[in-house]
């Protein structure tokens, strides 16, 4: 009984931020101007927010994450991880200083937990598996405890669907290391978390719109569902460069041309952006849709000149569109009867580190053909 009461007096001591803050309309400002990709004004209305709320329990993870962002738009992926894992470790202990004042406050936990998630990414992109998986461990274990605090914090089901989903589709080893380090490994579960975050959750239905689409899309083959999730992204911020691509190749997908057409220019004003890095990755994506708008038209040729283009000037964080590339490539070359370049393009995509469907259905496909 007594813990009902201590639970119901922390819950009364710490409402969450959203309710509480003065800072709340510059908080929400700065997160529409970070998706808009206006670093400017996302960066004006966080100092507003930290002049007026400077515990605001946000405040350093968004401040973090703007500025990886902005190194990427300036500069590069290599340089942005490399000021990102610089900044993760001096922001790391500020969120370790509020937690020893405001032990049951879930949000400082959340937003700690999540800079231990954004230093798993790195990892993963420098395949330190060692180093990806005690930063996974650590994001976890500060997650689970803001979830524990408090179950109707709905910002944590974004990164517990992440780590659980991430956890699900790695290897056998990964996921025997993170069985036993308490970490859940089940995949429908996870994107039950992630939903339950983009219906619900005030701050982090925006990622989990993003990353259920990417699973609807590219893992369950569902276009419908992603396009749903996508869609409300595309409207909200309109000049975000990646969510555009994500909603093209639904409709693709779903066979509705007129509007893929109709969307078309504002996909090539992506790919020709003033930052090299953002223009680079949608010229490619538009190379990509482009490829498999023709490959559904029966233009296999045509297709297999695009996904040339995207292979032979490849330059994306994650090789995820190369393996896709090669695949549809290879698909193009078998309707042409070319066998043994699509062998080749087949054999590419099984022997990626690719976790995509694709993976296994090259290796199925190469089977089918082990004898022609």
């Amino acid at each position: 009984m007594k813990l009902i009461y201590l639970v119901i007096f922390f819950s009364c001591i710490f409402p969450y931020s959203w309710n509480q803050s003065a800072a709340k309309i510059h908080i929400d400002q700065s997160i529409f101007y970070l998706y808009n990709y206006n670093l400017d004004s996302a960066f004006y209305y966080l100092d507003l927010a930290s002049s007026i709320d400077e515990e605001h329990p946000l405040i350093p993870f968004l401040f973090v994450t703007c500025s990886w962002i902005e190194k990427q738009v300036e500069g590069s992926f290599e340089s942005s991880n490399i000021e990102l894992k610089k900044m993760i470790n001096e922001y790391i202990p500020i969120y370790e200083k509020y937690i020893l004042k405001y032990d049951y406050n879930p949000e400082y936990y959340l937003y700690l937990g999540s800079l231990y998630g954004l230093k798993t990414r790195i990892e993963i992109v420098n395949n330190q598996w060692v180093g990806a998986f005690f930063s996974n461990k650590n994001a976890y274990r500060y997650i689970k405890r803001a979830h524990d605090l408090d179950e109707n914090l709905n910002d944590t089901y974004l990164p517990l669907g992440l780590i659980n989903y991430y956890t699900c589709i790695s290897s056998n080893f990964i996921q025997f290391l993170s069985k036993i380090s308490g970490i859940e490994i089940d995949c429908d579960k996870s994107i039950d978390y992630l939903e339950i975050s983009s219906n619900d959750s005030y701050y982090s239905w925006i990622e989990s719109n993003n990353m259920l689409s990417y699973i609807y899309l590219y893992m369950n083959g569902d276009y419908q569902l992603a396009l749903d999730k996508v869609s409300p992204l595309v409207k909200k911020f309109p000049n975000h460069p990646f969510f555009p691509f994500i909603e093209a190749e639904c409709l693709l997908y779903l066979n509705r041309i007129s509007e893929f057409d109709s969307k078309y220019p504002n996909l090539e004003r992506f790919a020709n952006h003033p930052s090299n890095t953002i223009k680079n990755e949608c010229s490619l994506k538009l190379s990509y849709l482009m490829a498999l708008k023709k490959y559904l038209e029966g233009d296999y040729e045509n297709s297999i000149s695009y996904t040339s283009h995207v292979i032979d000037n490849y330059s994306m964080e994650f090789n995820w569109l190369l393996g896709l590339s090669y695949f549809l490539r290879g698909e193009s070359l078998l309707k042409l009867n070319r066998i043994n370049e699509s062998k080749i393009d087949f054999k590419f995509v099984s022997k990626l580190d690719f976790k995509f469907p694709e993976k296994e259905k090259a290796k199925k496909i190469l089977y089918s053909l082990r004898e022609k």
